[in-house]
């Protein structure tokens, strides 16, 4: 009769392989388990949670690289898909909303973000030398925006019907928002504040466009802006105990294979059933979900009909990864669970010199941090370095030290406060993730809704769920992602 489901039905609406144990890969899958199906996922590592998961190392607990969880506050996408999995992570991990949420830091210049409105407005104050009204002026245009765009998502360009739900859902926004999207986010700045843009405030809002959207500030428009303003208003937290905790909670109930890489991906004659080569054994499922970072890994697929279409959106993959660092700090003052440094290091332009640090506590050891560190760095310098070379071993050491001297400077640390574990750079994500780009498809005016590649393809039962499909990246962009792939298959009566 089939697997029971998570709600105690049984699972008759067929299989369904979940291709990538990330993000969207355990969202998708514990959804598509209570909605009937007999789920399979596979992930290529070790550990589901992809670079928002976590690792131990000598016995300490680090997280890998995305470290922060949006959208938890009621209304905002990553609640609205625990709801909808009837779940409450918060009272079986110890998920919790920071407060403060990060700690921005610059020199001797600081301040302390609040899930508020108002510790935003004194953040932007302190950083642009703002008027009090200036700042509220820019966060009630961040709250006007945060308010409607996060409601019940629905972006399908796949036949008339679709076409016309997804006009109802964006004509609204586009109406309401349509000057945000005009022109760029730095025009838009200088006309609603009235004044020239303050260097320090230049540098705090293109590190946070960096982090939640992938690109510069000259980049995006004015829409981008606010949704990267606005990230601290959704409701931030993590898990203490390390982010992998909330995945492997998220996976009870459906099946899952770790160390089991998908090597190809082929529709059988009949078209009815795609065909999974799993190491040495092949499967099929009616249904494929695939949240890998699909423009990564588009020569999975052996038919050139779905290859090309992949390849249609091959320039859309982010010139970026990440520099990650992974350490311990001994009798430290934590002011928030994460630490935003603006700086003018770039070590030798391999960064952007804007440093993000998350802090998690040792339960041993009182005032002691494990700490990951990520900035960005650009893929092309990469390029040129091959993997485990002399050379890349030589810059790692300077990076190392670069690294070091940089935060002991910037938050004050004495020689016995600060050591650092390891250290890993795009060639590292590759091999143990199976990408050197990472943060998804950059939010930029370029790459709008209409050309990045949507949930739904033009191939039956073939679905895509990631960061390098709608709605871009992160916690908050794949949830909302996962609700639109929800209301069509609602909409469509699977």
């Amino acid at each position: 009769m089939g697997e029971k489901t998570l709600n105690g039905a049984f699972a008759v609406k067929g299989e369904v392989a979940v291709v990538g144990g990330g993000i969207a890969g355990v969202l998708a899958a514990r959804l598509l388990t209570l909605l009937g199906y007999q789920v399979t996922l596979f992930e290529r590592s070790n550990r589901l949670g992809g670079c928002a998961g976590s690792f131990v190392k000598e016995g300490i607990t680090f997280n890998i690289a995305a470290t922060t969880i949006g959208g938890l506050f009621p209304g905002f996408p990553v609640e609205k898909v625990f709801s909808l999995l009837q779940i409450c992570p918060q009272q079986k991990v110890s998920l919790s909303i920071h407060n403060p949420t990060f700690w921005i830091k610059k020199g001797k210049k600081e301040a302390l973000l609040t899930p508020f409105p108002e510790g935003l407005a004194e953040a932007l104050a302190t950083f642009g030398n703002l008027k009090s009204y200036q700042a509220e002026a820019l966060i009630r245009d961040t709250q006007l925006i945060l308010t409607s765009l996060y409601r019940e998502p629905f972006f399908h360009l796949n036949g008339f019907r679709s076409k016309l739900k997804t006009l109802i859902y964006v004509t609204p926004i586009i109406l309401k928002y349509g000057n945000f999207y005009k022109g760029s986010a730095l025009k838009y700045l200088t006309e609603r504040l009235s004044s020239e843009l303050h260097p320090d405030l230049m540098r705090l809002l293109n590190a946070l466009v960096m982090i939640t959207a992938q690109a510069n500030l000259q980049e995006i428009n004015a829409f981008t802006l606010h949704l990267a303003l606005g990230y601290p208003l959704t409701g931030v937290g993590s898990v203490p105990e390390g982010n992998e905790e909330l995945f492997y909670y998220l996976a009870e109930g459906f099946d899952y294979y770790l160390n089991s890489p998908v090597n190809s991906i082929r529709r059988s004659k009949d078209g009815k059933f795609y065909l999974l080569q799993v190491d040495k054994e092949e499967m099929s499922f009616e249904r494929v979900v695939f949240t890998a970072p699909i423009l990564d890994h588009g020569e999975f697929f052996q038919e050139k009909e779905i290859k090309d279409y992949i390849l249609n959106y091959k320039d859309l993959v982010s010139p970026y990864s990440a520099i990650t660092a992974y350490g311990i700090i001994r009798d430290f003052e934590q002011k928030a669970p994460h630490c935003l440094l603006l700086t003018e290091n770039t070590l030798g332009g391999f960064t952007s010199g804007n440093y993000f640090l998350s802090f998690l506590p040792l339960p041993w050891e009182k005032k002691t941090y494990s700490f990951t560190l990520s900035t960005h760095t650009p893929l092309a310098h990469w390029q040129k370095i091959p993997y485990k070379d002399q050379a890349y071993f030589k810059l790692k050491d300077t990076l190392v030290r670069g690294l070091i001297s940089l935060l002991s400077e910037n938050l004050e640390l004495g020689v016995n406060q600060l050591e650092l574990k390891a250290l890993a750079t795009p060639h590292t994500f590759n091999y143990y993730l199976g990408r050197k780009s990472l943060g998804g498809i950059p939010v930029t005016r370029r790459n709008t809704l209409w050309k990045i590649p949507g949930n739904l393809t033009p191939f039956k039962g073939l679905y895509l769920l990631s960061d390098q499909s709608l709605f871009y990246q992160g916690w908050v962009g794949i949830s909302l992602g996962l609700l639109n792939l929800f209301n069509w298959w609602r909409d469509a009566g699977l």
